[in-house]
């Protein structure tokens, strides 16, 4: 049974639940997760990111 992927969506994890499609293996072709888009605000995330996700993902980045 194959999982289906989160997407951080404007800091926070966003949990498919319709429209799920199959994401195959790139090493045997089997499904290995389920994956959809569905519910994502992309303009929200557009705006988000050079203002907030960009500069957190700079500072997580430097403290490693």
């Amino acid at each position: 049974m194959a999982f289906a992927l989160e997407s951080d969506d404007l800091d926070r994890w966003f949990a498919p639940t319709r429209d799920l499609v199959n994401v195959p293996s790139a090493i045997d072709g089997r499904i290995a997760a389920r994956a959809s888009s569905a519910g994502l605000d992309f303009a929200a995330m557009v705006r988000h990111a050079p203002d907030v996700g960009g500069p957190a993902n700079r500072a997580s980045a430097h403290r490693s």
